[in-house]
């Protein structure tokens, strides 16, 4: 393994440096590819990982070398981050990235903690840089589009044929593709992806493959018995339809979203899944989700200010979770089931600030495009409040492909926002 991610980090270099949109493409596409993973020198290392620093290194090189004949190339770098990223997110950018920094500093585990700041946090910020200064034309953006279609139809077919050929894979009969066993790690995925396929439909681009991901997405959705992701798929569909949709559809449209979740909710009542999230009386995931939440918030009230650190909340939960509960439903438990949660125990009150700061600012800076770039924006917007949705009952970011999926439509719709500003 550690050969092949060493051969990855070359080539992912290579071809950064021949062509940095298609070495973008082929990293979002291989988003997943964080689960194979090995050591160098004794420091964890995934195949991702390795896409992304090649990447990185590529373009980075190439860029020195091209501003060493002809400066401006920095000048336009510089404008090109400026415009798309204004002072108005910069400060919550910063304050977020400080909240992650300060909380690894004070870390109750520095070493997982350095792990989660490198994979979580730095390395998708450093592609969102790269996504601001090359998306300069519709033909990039669309590849960009295409990959994240791609890589959610190659994890939904995998997730299918999981289902049809793979049943001892299965946990609990639930759906989870190449995140076996755990079902929810591929709703979390899937679920701001099969919003964008949907937008994408809607405005007639890459009708015929955004349609295939979004059908293969919502079939793999199904079985996999997520609740949240039903819940952050139900949330962007109603944003896609109310922003994208001619008024006189809209009305229509919402009605079969609604009939579709009616129809939903009752064919799952007779299954036990169904039961056990009203049952909270005896062992169910309810009740185990309300153990975690009410164990989160005893740490992050006792870690209030810099928080225990990322990627740290299972050692400090098996602590806590005993002193409030005789025994615990769970003892292990990797994360609390909700972002702000999450974002607030492992990143501290600076972590939770800037994330609701960041993410507020940014959703009005979607949604105030007029422009020929403001359905664009708009697909963004819906994804991004699928995840936002998704958020209040598990923790869609904190997660090596959660992460960089988010950062590359943030960058997309920072990108898309300025285009229709500066055209109006």
């Amino acid at each position: 393994m550690m050969t092949l991610i060493i051969i990855a980090a070359v080539v992912m270099c290579i071809v950064a440096w021949m062509n940095i949109p298609w070495a973008l493409a082929l990293v979002i596409i291989g988003s997943p590819t964080y689960l194979l993973k090995s050591t160098i020198a004794g420091i964890p290392v995934t195949l991702l990982e390795a896409m992304i620093v090649g990447t990185v290194v590529g373009w980075t090189v190439k860029k020195i070398v091209a501003a060493s004949k002809d400066r401006s190339i920095l000048r336009d770098i510089m404008t090109r981050v400026s415009t798309a990223l204004p002072r108005s997110l910069w400060v919550p950018l910063v304050v977020v990235v400080a909240g992650w920094c300060i909380a690894t500093l004070y870390s109750v585990d520095v070493r997982a903690s350095l792990g989660a700041l490198k994979a979580w946090c730095i390395e998708p910020t450093l592609i969102g840089f790269i996504l601001l200064v090359e998306l300069r034309d519709e033909r990039i953006k669309m590849l960009m589009f295409r990959a994240m279609l791609a890589a959610l139809m190659w994890v939904s077919l995998a997730g299918i044929a999981q289902m049809l050929f793979f049943r001892g894979t299965l946990q609990d009969g639930r759906l989870s593709s190449v995140f076996a066993p755990v079902a929810n790690y591929f709703a979390m995925f899937a679920a701001p992806l099969i919003i964008i396929s949907i937008g994408m439909v809607l405005i007639n681009k890459e009708r015929v493959f955004a349609s295939c991901a979004a059908g293969a997405g919502i079939i793999a959705l199904i079985p996999s018995f997520s609740y949240g992701g039903f819940l952050a798929v139900g949330a962007g569909a109603i944003v896609l339809f109310v922003t994208l949709l001619p008024r006189a559809y809209r009305k229509r449209a919402l009605g079969i979203l609604i009939a579709t979740a009616v129809i939903g909710f009752v064919a799952f009542i007779p299954s036990r899944l169904f039961h056990e999230k009203l049952n909270f009386s005896t062992r169910s995931s309810s009740l185990v989700r309300t153990e975690i939440w009410r164990t989160a918030l005893e740490i992050g009230i006792q870690h209030p200010v810099v928080g225990i650190g990322p990627n740290t909340f299972e050692k400090e939960y098996r602590i806590i979770a005993p002193t409030l509960y005789h025994p615990p439903l769970e003892w292990l438990v990797a994360k609390p089931h909700n972002l702000y949660l999450n974002a607030w125990v492992e990143t501290g009150a600076l972590g939770i600030i800037g994330l609701v700061w960041f993410s507020s600012v940014f959703l009005v800076r979607l949604f105030r495009s007029h422009g020929p770039d403001d359905r664009m924006a708009w697909i963004v917007g819906a994804a991004t409040i699928a995840v936002l949705a998704h958020g209040l009952v598990d923790s869609p970011l904190f997660k090596n492909d959660l992460s960089l999926v988010a950062a590359v439509i943030v960058a997309i719709g920072l990108v898309s926002a300025a285009s229709s500003r500066e055209r109006q």
